[in-house]
């Protein structure tokens, strides 16, 4: 079931068009990623769903219900912002509390439903202390329980993690990650972190310049780019040009390229023979070639870069330079200088129009 739809949806801030003519659906209970570069314009969608701004052309839904005009604390939804934004001469159950206050609830539903939010977020002993007295991690699960306090049908995500560090955000990753199997919520999700999405969304969108690249599940996405943007931001990827020689049933096709003809997949069917193309591989797609008898590459590893339970291999196959991760195991030394011949299977071969 659509939690959430827009439907042709535009903003323009003076002469700067930040979305345009975006249509998204959103199901019922999805995890959901809003994701891409700074400027792409995905926290201004973020915000005309929250109500703080409201869309110049299209609408936005929430089930069958347009938001068009709702004021933002009638649309059913709450937003956590990335800086917290506590009270900080409130206590902890103050700030969950106040959502409820506004909305004039008895004392004693206020008292249980704050007591039930920062179980949920397991902060049931700090009821008591002041914002300044927690970590960042802390703060950041109060603001998640003011959030959740009010039980709303869309739980609204603003880059949460993005004020805390390397560690702590890979513990609240997995917090976000309990709380939305515990409440089965609809959640969306704003990021430009790469790892958070493809590690926590059941379904993202990538955006770019104020439209919506790619919409899919974090492996289809990663797998299977439809644009060379989308294959970039996405994460490292070798780009080879080509040429497409042949198109064969389900997107599979022969590709002429310097480095030697390639077969691979084309997400887009229609790409005529003679359509010049780029072929975009994953570092970790490419391996030693042994006995594979499939795509095949000739080339020079050049330099290495231990990263603990990987290796980083920088090699050049004639005037390209190519991108290799392998697992750090002792199986195959890539000692620079080495010629070595690399296989990639078909599939990780994504063809891609230019």
């Amino acid at each position: 079931m659509t939690a959430i739809r827009f439907s042709d949806v535009t903003k323009s801030f003076g002469a700067n068009r930040v979305v345009e003519r975006v249509n998204l659906s959103i199901h019922s209970g999805e995890l959901f990623f809003l994701l891409g570069p700074s400027g792409c314009g995905k926290t201004t969608l973020l915000r005309m769903l929250a109500g703080f701004v409201e869309p110049d052309e299209g609408d936005i839904f929430l089930g069958d219900r347009s938001l068009r005009g709702v004021p933002p604390r009638l649309r059913d939804t709450a937003l956590v912002f990335q800086n917290y934004a506590l009270w900080p001469h409130r206590t902890v159950a103050g700030n969950v509390a106040y959502g409820l206050e506004v909305r004039g609830l008895s004392r004693r539903e206020i008292g249980q439903r704050v007591e039930q939010a920062l179980k949920l977020v397991r902060l049931e002993g700090l009821a008591e202390r002041r914002p300044a007295q927690l970590s960042g991690g802390q703060q950041q699960r109060v603001a998640l329980a003011r959030a959740l306090v009010i039980q709303p049908r869309v739980l609204l995500l603003d880059e949460p993690l993005s004020n805390l560090d390397a560690r702590l955000r890979l513990e609240m990753r997995e917090e976000i990650r309990r709380l939305h199997q515990a409440t089965k919520l609809t959640m969306i999700y704003v990021t430009h972190d790469q790892k958070e999405a493809l590690s926590l969304a059941d379904r993202l969108a990538v955006m770019h310049r104020g439209q919506v690249a790619q919409v899919g599940t974090p492996v289809e996405v990663y797998s299977t780019p439809c644009s060379r943007f989308v294959a970039d931001f996405m994460g490292d990827s070798n780009f080879i040009p080509g040429k497409v020689l042949e198109m064969r049933e389900q997107g599979r096709c022969l590709v002429e390229t310097p480095l030697g003809m390639l077969n691979g997949v084309a997400p887009d069917h229609d790409i005529d023979p003679g359509r010049t193309v780029i072929c975009s591989i994953r570092p970790e797609a490419l391996s030693p070639a042994g006995a594979f008898v499939g795509n095949a590459l000739n080339a020079v590893v050049e330099r290495t870069a231990f990263l603990g339970e990987v290796l980083h291999v920088e090699l050049k196959a004639g005037a390209i330079k190519l991108q290799a991760v392998s697992l750090h195991n002792g199986l195959f030394d890539w000692k620079p200088g080495a010629q070595v011949r690399l296989a990639v299977p078909a599939e990780q071969v994504v063809v891609l129009s230019e």
